[in-house]
């Protein structure tokens, strides 16, 4: 294979790479100025944490407050805290 076909074959890859993180900015910036969708991927990542977890009632008791923390949560990210969820709850 010649070398300018090699070298327009990389530009093809990198022009690629490079919508595929345009992308990934986007919809990372729509994330941030949409609270729903941040309350969705909470709720999404908090549910499939609780599905490892051996305490079902655990699971089930912090899917029913979810929405009452969220909150809280909030409050906690926009002040700089970092809240780490355990599997042990410490």
């Amino acid at each position: 294979m010649r070398l300018s076909s090699l070298a327009k074959l990389e530009k093809v890859e990198l022009e690629k790479e490079s919508k595929k993180l345009e992308n990934k900015i986007k919809d990372l910036k729509n994330i941030l100025i949409n609270e729903n969708r941040q309350k969705d991927i909470l709720k999404s990542r908090l549910a499939d944490y609780l599905k490892n977890m051996e305490m079902p009632a655990a699971q089930n008791l912090l899917i029913l407050k979810l929405n009452q923390k969220i909150k809280i949560l909030k409050k906690l990210f926009q002040r700089g805290y970092v809240v780490i969820l355990t599997q042990t709850g410490k």
